[in-house]
Formats: C-alpha cells, sequence, structure tokens
C-alpha cells in the first residue's frame, strides 16, 4: 500500500515508509527495502520473510531472525524532532527475550549500543514496550504499549507511534490515541547525538511479530496527525 494509502496520511517531512505491499519499496528477494521518499537511505540486510496476512494482505514478518539496517542516515535525523508510526500484530511466540521490532541509533555517543528501540518482551510474559536508556548509570525510561493481556495470542493489528520533542520526555500512542507521556527526568540523554541509524527487524532470534507499515517522520507529529494515520489504515487492518 505504502504512499498510495490515502491522501490524509501526512506527508510532509516524511522519510522512510517500509511496507510489503509496495513493490517499489521492497526487493524481490527482501534483502533491500528502498526508501523512495528521500531516494536514499536505503535499507539493506539478511532478508525479511514476507506472510500473506489474512486480514492485511503482505506484511513484513520477523519470525526468521532477520533485519535491515541503514548504517549512516544523512543527513542525520533530530534526536529530538521525530516520529515513528507503524502497525503491528502478533504471530507466534517469541523464542527469546528482549528482540528488537525497530531501533535508532547515533554513533556520536559510542558508549552505548542503540538510542530509542521498541521491542517483545519475555517469553514467559511476551508485551511491546518503548524505551530509552542512559548508560551512564543504567536507568530506563519505558512504556509497556501493548501489555501482555492484550498482546499474546491476539489476531489484531495495532497502531502504534512514538513522538520525540525534547530529552526530558517521549510520547506513545496506541491505536490513534495518546496512551502515554514517558519522562526521561532520571535519564540524562544530553551526550546522545542525533539518529544516524535505523534498523528493521532483529537477528537476535525472532519477535513473534509482523509489521504492515513502518513510517518515520522527521518532525513530531500531532495527536491529530496520528489519528488520521489510524483512521486512513484502519480499514486496511480489518479495524
Amino acid at each position: 500500500m505504502g504512499m498510495h494509502a490515502g491522501p490524509r496520511i501526512r506527508k510532509k517531512d516524511l522519510c522512510l515508509v517500509a511496507d510489503a505491499r509496495n513493490p517499489l519499496i521492497k526487493t524481490s528477494s527482501t534483502t533491500q527495502i528502498t526508501n523512495i521518499i528521500e531516494r536514499a537511505n536505503h535499507l539493506t540486510g539478511t532478508g525479511l520473510v514476507t506472510v500473506e496476512d489474512t486480514v492485511a494482505g503482505t506484511s513484513f514478518s520477523f519470525e526468521d531472525g532477520n533485519d535491515m539496517t541503514q548504517s549512516s542516515w544523512s543527513p542525520v535525523i533530530n534526536k529530538y524532532n521525530f516520529s515513528i508510526v507503524y502497525w503491528i500484530k502478533f504471530q507466534s511466540g517469541k523464542d527469546n527475550n528482549y528482540t528488537r521490532i525497530w531501533e535508532t541509533n547515533t554513533t556520536d555517543n559510542p558508549s552505548h549500543a542503540y538510542y530509542y528501540i521498541c521491542d517483545t518482551r519475555t517469553t514467559a510474559s511476551p508485551s511491546i514496550l518503548h524505551f530509552v536508556k542512559d548508560y551512564s548509570n543504567s536507568d530506563w525510561a519505558t512504556s509497556s504499549v501493548i501489555t501482555n493481556g492484550d498482546w499474546e495470542n491476539s489476531t489484531t493489528w495495532f497502531q502504534l507511534a512514538i513522538t520525540v520533542a525534547e530529552e526530558g520526555e517521549f510520547k506513545n500512542y496506541k491505536n490513534g490515541v495518546l496512551h502515554s507521556t514517558t519522562t526521561t527526568s532520571t535519564e540524562d540523554l544530553s551526550s546522545y547525538g542525533n539518529i544516524d541509524q535505523i534498523e528493521f527487524g532483529s537477528t537476535y532470534n525472532t519477535t513473534g511479530a509482523r509489521c504492515g507499515h513502518f513510517s518515520v517522520y522527521r518532525e513530531v507529529l500531532s495527536a491529530a496527525d496520528i489519528l488520521e494515520n489510524y483512521n486512513t489504515l484502519k480499514p486496511r487492518f480489518g479495524l
């Protein structure tokens, strides 16, 4: 579907769309996601499996422990002015703890491995978490945007989003509505550079999830923008 989802999807400052239904975005081998938005910053890697979802059609599956990465995003994405919006669905049980769905990195501070990240939690209690970590004191700021009760064995697609406008907090949305505002008052992120890498999927075993639409913006989307995205795409995802 990708960019022809409808005119209500915000396109200003959109810098990446990954959508398995758009033949212009993925290669036949799925070892490259072509960034047709910026005409650069393509994601390459070990290759993502695609599956035919009974509701959403062709979707990315993270069942095989593969990922795609753009390791030198240029120009960098401002760490205090970005948004990520994506659609996700439970697929099966996961085979390891803390497995990445997506991740933003910065190489300006090599003392840590990642910046903002979304992953599935433990095998004993799968759920979806957004978080950031201060490596100097191992302090985490987290939000469980989908709890175990809502996630495990669910057959429903969810729209999730994260927006970052300042160091002190980030906002989390679920199905077009603000879910939580996570403060980072005990995390010092000032030494973290801007985002110059995006990863999609994981080589660290499997997440037990599939993704129908993944987008990144060089701006902080408003609550109205995120709701419009939800209302525009929800028919595709059976909502």
